[in-house]
Parts: structure tokens; C-alpha cells; sequence
């Protein structure tokens, strides 16, 4: 069985019509589909969340390696943080371990945590000032 990746030439005649050369990258492949909605039609979602409200905090890093924290809102489902200008930063969820006992999240990266919350704050650091920490928060 083909899979994203194998190069065009390895795939048998029944996989090879599924996948085309990327342009970005000639020795890839990826997987084309097909999407049967016109450009007027809504692509159809199914979900039984329809009730989510999204917050969204901005906090500036103030000093160098100290920690900061944002509780976010009772019965959160899940949330995203990162830096806006590609500061690493370290995150935890008790008080005063975001420099020990802490995950770490590079420079351009998001990091996301689906979950339920009832009450949860979390705690972050960073070893540069004055970025923007960006969180959101779905409940």
C-alpha cells in the first residue's frame, strides 16, 4: 500500500493516479483529494460542541527568568500558548516550578493541551523580555 511520502516512481498503477509530485519539494509526494463542494457551498463540520467561547490573553514577559502565570477560565476544554516574536518559553502548571520541573517550547512553536480544567493556572518564564506570551482558551 502507497503511503504519503514514497516517491511517485515506486507506486504501483492502482496508487500512482492518487498522488502527484509536490512542486515545492520534486523528490516528495503528496496526497491529492478530491472535495466535492462548489466554492459556494460550506464544507460540512460534524460536532457536538457548538457552545465553545474562546478567551484570549496577552501578557508581556516582563524580567529575564522570572515567572509570571495566567489562571485561565473555569471548565477550559483546551488551550494554545506561544510567543508572538519566536521567544522560547518554559511553562508549568504549579507555582514556582516553570524554572525546574517545566515543558519547553521553542522558538516558533505552539503548544496545546486539550483537557478539562475546572480551575487551572498556568505558570511561565522566559529567558528573553518584552516578548508577548499569546493564550487561548476554549470553554
Amino acid at each position: 500500500m502507497a503511503k504519503v511520502g514514497d516517491p511517485i516512481e515506486t507506486l504501483n498503477s492502482s496508487d500512482k493516479h492518487a498522488f502527484e509530485e509536490n512542486p515545492l519539494d520534486k523528490s516528495q509526494t503528496y496526497r491529492r483529494v478530491k472535495v466535492r463542494n462548489t466554492a459556494a457551498e460550506a464544507i460540512p463540520v460534524s460536532s457536538t460542541d457548538t457552545d465553545t467561547t474562546t478567551t484570549i490573553f496577552n501578557i508581556t514577559l516582563g524580567t529575564i527568568n522570572t515567572e509570571q502565570s495566567q489562571a485561565l477560565p473555569a471548565n477550559t476544554k483546551c488551550f494554545t500558548i506561544k510567543t508572538r516574536n519566536s521567544t522560547p518559553l518554559k511553562i508549568s502548571y504549579t507555582v514556582s516550578e516553570s524554572g525546574t520541573d517545566f515543558i519547553g517550547i521553542k522558538p516558533n512553536a505552539v503548544y496545546m493541551k486539550n483537557a478539562f480544567y475546572s480551575s487551572q493556572t498556568i505558570f511561565f518564564q522566559s529567558p528573553e523580555t518584552g516578548d508577548v506570551v499569546e493564550i487561548e482558551a476554549d470553554v
